[in-house]
């Protein structure tokens, strides 16, 4: 004469009664951020639930998920975890020279634009080169992508033909030296 224990058969001619402990089978739901149903699994007691894939979510970065889905020992909600995404900005003026320091901005928030543009010497700043500084990573950049924008400068003084920015100059035995750029505004004459 024999019984079971937990799944085991044990033979004992001299028992007359057994206590025998049945668990239901637990459900286990795996749910997304905003309570989405990824998957719903039964699974015996203390047993492990299959972990569904990564998830994706636009702006983030799945971290795993909220608690464990080993030794299961009753119904449980795994809820997905995910770290809001950061994105790198710079600004440049229009010698490529980078203005200010890089911003670390979080997905969906705008960074800011400095305030001293670097304007050289004849020209006036008009504005950015793109808006990737709005609402920096809805374009759906990886997290860590480098946003570059660059200053649109306009010369403004259209009366003068030929700009000269002298670079350096200095004097030696046999002369002086001038070393300058020269820019043509397009719309005058020469």
């Amino acid at each position: 004469y024999g019984y079971a224990i937990n799944g085991g058969y044990v033979s004992n001619q001299s028992a007359k009664t057994a206590a025998v402990r049945v668990h239901n089978p637990s459900t286990v739901t795996f749910k997304d951020y905003d309570g989405t149903v990824i998957s719903t699994q039964r699974v015996g007691y203390n047993e492990n639930a299959t972990v569904p894939e990564a998830q994706t979510r636009f702006g983030y970065t799945f971290t795993g998920w909220d608690k464990g889905s080993t030794e299961i020992k009753g119904d449980t909600v795994i809820t997905a975890q995910y770290k809001i995404n950061t994105y790198n900005v710079k600004f440049y003026d229009k010698a490529g020279k980078q203005i200010g320091l890089t911003q670390k901005i979080t997905f969906g928030s705008d960074a800011t634009p400095p305030t001293d543009t670097n304007n050289p010497a004849g020209y006036d700043f008009v504005g950015w080169s793109n808006k990737d500084y709005l609402s920096v990573g809805s374009d759906g950049g990886e997290n860590g992508k480098t946003y570059n924008v660059y200053g649109i400068y306009s010369w403004y003084n259209e009366q003068l033909p030929i700009y000269v920015d002298i670079t350096s100059a200095y004097r030696q035995d046999d002369g002086y030296y001038a070393y300058f750029n020269l820019t043509n505004y397009p719309n005058a004459v020469t």
